[in-house]
This record gives structure tokens, sequence and C-alpha cells, in this order.
């Protein structure tokens, strides 16, 4: 399948980049993100976890939590784990997500997101 052969490529880059001693960059970081995310969509949920668990690894030596990356892997993982039905978890990363997001921009960008809420008089 198209799905088989986009994570045998992904490995391969994942191997070539990890003998450049790349294997603490950003690059690398994207492709373990991409290559999470064929796993998912190949329905091999627990090997899709694993990347976006060193994804996240990775991410903390290199960006700060506000980061938008974090918020993309943290969107990712959490529609991962509630197709395995670890709900629980999934709402948790969401939470971390919005309020890193909070956090860096002073709530605008929630409050942009989600849309303000107003009391009708």
């Amino acid at each position: 399948s198209d799905e088989a052969n986009n994570t045998l490529s992904f490995q391969d880059m994942l191997l070539l980049m990890e003998e450049l001693q790349m294997d603490q960059s950003a690059e690398f970081a994207t492709v373990l993100l991409n290559t999470a995310t064929a796993y998912s969509f190949d329905g091999q949920f627990e090997t899709a976890l694993q990347f976006y668990r060193r994804t996240e690894q990775i991410y903390h030596l290199l960006v700060r939590p506000e980061d938008y990356l974090f918020a993309g892997l943290y969107n990712n993982m959490s529609s991962l784990l509630e197709k395995m039905g670890r709900n629980e978890e999934a709402l948790e990363l969401l939470k971390q997500m919005v309020e890193d997001i909070y956090r860096e921009t002073s709530g605008f960008l929630v409050r942009e997101y989600f849309g303000e809420r107003r009391q009708e008089s």
C-alpha cells in the first residue's frame, strides 16, 4: 500500500539522518512527526504514538512549550489518543496546548480562535 511505502521511506530518511548525526535537529523532528502521521493513517496507533513522543522529546530540547510546533504536535497526538480510546489523555494534551498558547499570547489567540462569549443584556 502507499502508506506502507511512505512509512518505509520515512524510516530510511530517519536512519540516514541518524547516521549524519542530525537526530536532535528540528528537521529530524519534522520527519518523526510525518512518520507518526503516516503510521496513524495506516492504523498503527501505538507505533505512531512512539514517534510522536520522540518528536516531543526533541521539541523540548529545541523550542519553548509555547511554540506553535508544540500546538501542532499536541493536536495530532490528541487526535491519535482519541482514536485509541484514551480520551482523558487526549483532553489533557488539548488543555496543555490551549494553556501554552494563552500564556504566549496573553490570551489573544485563544479568544480569537474560540470567540469571546458575550453576555446578552
